[in-house]
């Protein structure tokens, strides 16, 4: 049993890997024969390794067609980086007071190596945005909630393909690693309200860039304007109002200490609706 499950997980990274590199394109047929073929193994172990692709939302079943990888759409990718933006201004809340010199210490390092992939020649996006998820998991791993890092890094892999193109833009890519040295920076000084405005303004420079991407994909002009009904301004991050009259800042993290706990320890957590109800 624990060979197959071997097996299923072999396959599960391989397939991760011909997404991440465009080997296999959004709307893409996935033949379990052909695949069968190339890895020398039997079908059964590739309908498990779907199976777990699906459930994290990189490939779609059809009935009587097979499996297909995902077709991300611009509202797609709005709706996973604005739940990025609270998931990271969450796990910010809960780590913070828990962070260790051994802490910064590892963000050092990550941030030295993310820093030679990005200074060599060419620079190494591959690596690069490997060494990003390491980043952001170290918070993720001080929260101590290992449902909300597996739910973040769901959502990185369902935008890796995306996301790595993005980066293979210089400027991107060097507007992404100075966005960590403040986020870290901002950690070292103990600003946690700085530190969840830098990581949000970062996620969602990342989501501007990946729209484009996708844009150019589809050939779509995007789709702005159903995007400012749902309170997703374009161009200003900055905090100014949307079509709506919302501040961007209104879908937000909210804790609440729990009843009959006698400290300050922050147990319960939800969204905020409240700002989302029409005066």
């Amino acid at each position: 049993m624990l060979q197959i499950q071997s097996i299923v997980q072999n396959v599960r990274e391989h397939l991760l890997n011909q997404l991440l590199h465009g080997n296999l394109h959004p709307g893409q047929q996935i033949k379990e024969l052909e695949i069968a073929s190339s890895l020398g193994i039997s079908r059964p172990p590739i309908r498990e390794a779907l199976k777990y692709l699906e459930a994290e939302g990189l490939i779609v079943k059809k009935p009587n067609r097979g499996a297909f990888v995902a077709t991300i759409t611009e509202h797609d990718a709005w709706e996973i980086y604005t739940l990025k933006c609270n998931l990271y201004e969450m796990a910010t809340r809960l780590a913070f007071e828990r962070i260790s010199k051994t802490d910064l210490q590892d963000w050092e390092e990550v941030l030295k190596e993310m820093e030679a992939c990005v200074m060599s020649d060419p620079p190494d996006v591959i690596k690069y945005q490997s060494l990003n998820q390491k980043f952001h998991d170290i918070l993720f791993h001080i929260s101590g909630n290992q449902r909300l890092q597996r739910i973040s890094q769901m959502l990185h892999r369902q935008m890796s393909r995306f996301s790595c193109m993005s980066l293979m833009d210089e400027e991107h890519l060097k507007g992404s690693l100075r966005y960590h040295q403040m986020i870290l920076d901002t950690i070292k000084e103990g600003d946690m309200e700085g530190t969840i405005r830098v990581t949000r303004e970062h996620i969602l420079k990342g989501l501007d860039s990946v729209k484009e991407i996708i844009a150019r994909e589809t050939g779509s002009p995007g789709d702005d304007q159903e995007h400012k009904a749902f309170g997703d301004p374009k161009g200003d991050r900055s905090g100014s109002p949307d079509a709506t009259g919302r501040e961007p800042s209104d879908v937000s993290v909210s804790l609440e200490p729990g009843p009959g706990t006698g400290d300050n320890r922050w147990v319960n957590w939800g969204v905020r609706w409240d700002k989302l109800q029409d005066e």
